[in-house]
């Protein structure tokens, strides 16, 4: 008995020097990074003081450019706290979280900001890099939250890192050293094979043998523009940017005359919020290929925006005319007969487009939308429900649900299918965009800039919280109650002027007066210690 409560004991002290051992290493660790968090604000404090002006740029898609921000300037200054606000609009229409990331270091030397305000996500597409499952578990959040358990990942991660050889550009996996630099499917091929073989590979999947392909088809023939070309969209199908737009650069200086190098350029113009550049390569494109689809997509997305729909719609007419099946095409076109009033004209396209792919969440959504536009709230239920018969998973139709069911009345119908897209919302964030959020956070960090984070309109805030395992210093806008409560009081046209994510869409100009103020009064209460209003 004495051997087996002195065994006992030992398990219990081996137990508890582990626990305390631990308990010592988290609070080493935050009590570094409290130090580290005081002294960025102590030079925050001084970088204020010596400039007495407070510069802020906005990132984000189209409905952060020519939106919000110069409506929160002005609600930010009207608050006369002592303290001059600049606001600088970065917002870019059709950009993404990857777009918005690899431009921010960028935006950081050449504004200065002491604040970056991000709105973004809602573009972004599914990505295959592997994330943490997101959940609103405490307990899991809480183990997450520990210094101990984010430093043993960090570790795990490195060691995974070493044996994977990740291109963290890319998100492909490289060749290690003792590999073959090339398959021997490479072996004796001219560059034209190679090109057809990394094609496959791309279907495949297999992205790593794929830019191997493609950089054998490049080597094997560098004055040939095309490999350039080629390569180019597949690294922007990875999102790494940069070495797209310097291929397509490459590509043109080699041949002026190829067209899809000048629709590359101009879709980098485009991304960048070069209006004039990216019309210029575009229109150039369309000069070397007068039928070339995607420049006159392309252009007509400029027109659009400018308010020239007749021009946009005769760009579109002549792009489904090369791709009759091409949804992109059928869906601008639809919205933009949709703009112009002409809904006869916008439902017959969007209706063919649900031909051609019957489980279009998206499609179902504007076409939805339009027939609200028509005050046709039967059809628009009906079509809800055909969309959530194909898309049982899908977060969208049950925000579109949601928005139909609060604007005619049936509350409890409301909370119920909203409750639905939330917790999908959360199940199912992309990794792409958790990555960039954090990997946002990590560069302002590093560089003393506030990262403020907004939810978009009508949305709950909880499924943009859960994207991060550390939200310390992170300023969170909630935009749900708010706006909900201004639709039930006013009408949803008051406030946007489309629906496309749903439940929610481009604001007008009262909707972005809301949206600066919540964000203002965010920003004035936890950063500056003020009433908000």
């Amino acid at each position: 008995m004495p051997s087996v409560m002195g065994l006992k004991q030992k398990v219990f002290l081996v137990a508890f020097g582990l626990l305390l051992s631990l308990a010592m290493l988290e609070a080493g660790l935050r009590i570094a990074g409290s130090v580290i968090l005081i002294a960025q604000e102590h030079r925050n404090s001084l970088a204020l003081r010596k400039k007495n002006t407070y510069r802020i740029i906005c990132v984000g898609e189209s409905t952060t450019q020519g939106h919000y921000p110069s409506f929160l300037q002005k609600a930010l200054n009207r608050r006369n706290i002592g303290i001059a606000f600049s606001v600088i609009d970065k917002g870019v229409a059709g950009t993404n979280t990857s777009m918005i990331l690899s431009q921010i270091e960028g935006y950081l030397k050449e504004y200065h900001p002491d604040m970056v305000v991000a709105m973004m996500g809602i573009n972004d597409q599914g990505s295959h890099l592997p994330h943490e499952e997101i959940t609103l578990s405490p307990a899991v959040r809480f183990v997450r939250q520990l210094r101990v358990y984010k430093l043993l990942r960090l570790l795990q991660l490195h060691v995974s890192a070493r044996s994977d050889k990740k291109d963290p550009r890319s998100g492909t996996a490289q060749p290690s050293a003792s590999a073959p630099v090339f398959d021997d499917d490479l072996k004796n091929k001219d560059s034209g094979e190679c090109l057809a073989i990394a094609r496959q590979y791309n279907l495949q999947g297999d992205l790593a043998r794929a830019e191997r392909a493609y950089k054998k088809a490049l080597e094997l023939d560098p004055g040939n523009d095309r490999p350039y070309v080629e390569l180019a969209w597949f690294y922007h199908q990875q999102g790494s940017y940069i070495q797209a737009e310097a291929l397509f650069r490459k590509a043109a200086e080699i041949n002026p005359l190829n067209a899809d190098a000048q629709l590359g350029m101009g879709w980098f113009c485009k991304l960048q919020g070069d209006s004039e550049g990216a019309q210029r390569f575009f229109s150039k494109a369309i000069k070397i290929n007068p039928e070339h689809a995607g420049a006159l997509r392309e252009l007509s997305v400029l027109h659009w925006f400018k308010g020239e729909y007749d021009t946009a719609i005769d760009l579109l007419e002549r792009a489904r005319k090369q791709k009759p099946d091409n949804l992109d095409i059928l869906n601008e076109l639809a919205f933009s007969y949709r703009t112009k009033g002409d809904y006869a004209k916008a439902e017959k396209v969007y209706k063919q487009a649900l031909r051609i792919d019957p489980s279009s969440a998206r499609l179902f959504t504007e076409l939805g939308f339009l027939y609200r536009e028509q005050l046709r709230y039967r059809d628009m239920e009906e079509l809800f429900k055909t969309a959530l018969r194909h898309n049982p998973d899908k977060d969208w139709v049950y925000g579109a649900l949601a928005s139909l069911y609060e604007e005619t009345g049936r509350k409890e119908l409301a909370r119920q299918y909203a409750r639905r897209a939330d917790l999908l919302r959360l199940q199912r964030a992309r990794s792409d965009t958790v990555e960039n959020y954090r990997s946002l956070k990590r560069i302002l960090d590093r560089h003393g800039v506030r990262l403020v984070c907004v939810q978009y309109p009508m949305r709950n805030l909880a499924s943009l919280k859960a994207l991060f395992e550390d939200t310390s210093g992170l300023i969170f806008v909630d935009n749900e109650k708010s706006f909900k409560d201004a639709v039930a009081r006013n009408g949803r046209d008051r406030y946007f002027l489309d629906m496309f994510g749903g439940d929610f869409g481009h604001c007008t100009d009262e909707g972005n007066t809301l949206l600066a103020e919540n964000i203002a009064r965010a920003i004035v209460t936890e950063v500056f210690q003020r009433k908000g209003d």
